[in-house]
């Protein structure tokens, strides 16, 4: 698909725009705004519904929806000439745009993505990560490549696509191999102890009778508890007692349990920004260390 084609089909053929923000004068009287003067800050408002996505000083470069996909496209060429446009979002009302790529390759258990994250709202960068599909069970799980190194906005188009593919393809070989490694490693009850304990922030050294009193866990958080173990159970049930069951446990338990269906219809918000995304990345963590 072309960059046009693209910005179409995804619904994201609009620009955004910086205006300036006006504030209430301590006292009244009146100037060619009325009661009100400029405050020094600005919006960065869509065009196509005068939305104010968010609030940025004179300086701040604002960056249309044409140069995040082009910039996306410019990434996933210099990874794979292969690749495939796979959707483009506009996420939280186009706060932060979401573009992703399919990379092909020879293992038929999971596809991988790149993805590619920017800001209308200026509260990040461009950012850039890896992402796969569980095609057993569609468990998604995204992985920052560019966390706390994000592109900041330009003018200029040029952004060193080279740089970030380099960086995206030994991340996609480190991904598979270490996929690969988890299908080996056999667990036991301790280990799924520990994650659910790790995942769900109970206390390190907690007893049976401490935990059932409701003394030290409540009963919402046993039944997000008893959830996680459901999710574990029936991904090692399906892909073995290994850390690679484990793992797509807790990521069942993110992509099918939380649900914002009104603000993140989708589910890839919540999988990239919020707690669901920081249980995945601890589970990562722990099934990897």
């Amino acid at each position: 698909m072309t960059l046009k084609e693209i910005l179409s089909a995804s619904q994201l053929d609009w620009e955004v725009e910086k205006v300036p923000l006006f504030t209430q004068c301590e006292e009244p009287h009146f100037d060619i705004h009325g009661n009100f003067y400029e405050s020094g800050y600005y919006g960065i408002r869509r065009k196509d519904n005068l939305e104010v996505l968010g609030v940025c000083t004179k300086q701040y470069q604002e960056t249309q929806n044409e140069q995040i996909v082009e910039r996306a496209m410019q990434i996933a060429e210099a990874v794979s000439g292969e690749y495939e446009f796979h959707k483009a979002l506009a996420l939280n009302g186009g706060k932060k745009i979401f573009v992703q790529f399919k990379i092909p390759h020879s293992i038929e258990e999971y596809d991988r993505y790149i993805f590619v994250v920017d800001s209308n709202d200026g509260s990040i960068g461009l950012s850039y990560g890896i992402s796969n599909t569980v095609l057993s069970c569609a468990n998604q799980l995204y992985l920052f490549a560019s966390k706390g190194k994000t592109v900041k906005h330009t003018k200029s188009i040029n952004i060193k696509a080279d740089e970030i593919a380099e960086d995206i393809s030994t991340r996609l070989i480190h991904t598979d191999n270490t996929i690969s490694y988890l299908k080996s490693q056999l667990i036991g009850d301790q280990a799924v102890r520990n994650i659910v304990k790790n995942v769900m922030k109970l206390p390190a050294h907690i007893n049976t009778v401490e935990y059932n009193d409701n003394k030290v866990v409540s009963k919402k958080t046993k039944n997000k508890v008893d959830k996680l173990l459901e999710c574990i159970a029936k991904e090692t049930t399906e892909k073995g007692d290994t850390m690679w069951g484990l793992l797509n446990g807790v990521t069942y338990y993110t992509n099918h349990e939380f649900k914002n269906m009104e603000r993140d219809p989708n589910g890839i918000e919540k999988l990239l920004f919020s707690n669901a995304n920081k249980i995945n990345q601890i589970a990562w963590n722990y099934v990897t260390s």
